[in-house]
């Protein structure tokens, strides 16, 4: 295991999530890169999302648009 740790600017760019939610996910976690990747890989997520889906109102999402 790694003993690097990400930034929340890092995390942030890598996954394409917002600094906030960087912010929220190593609060929650802890700033271990090897923690980080294997929660942030393990869902449906990509390390880049599409930039399409990232653009879909809330309300577009809980229908299924």
């Amino acid at each position: 295991m790694s003993d690097k740790e990400y930034t929340a600017e890092e995390l942030a760019d890598r996954y394409g999530i917002s600094r906030q939610q960087a912010v929220r996910h190593i609060a929650r976690f802890g700033p271990k890169r090897d923690e980080l990747d294997a929660f942030l890989t393990s869902s449906s997520r990509s390390q880049r999302h599409r930039q399409d889906e990232l653009d879909r109102s809330s309300s577009d999402v809980s229908f299924g648009l």
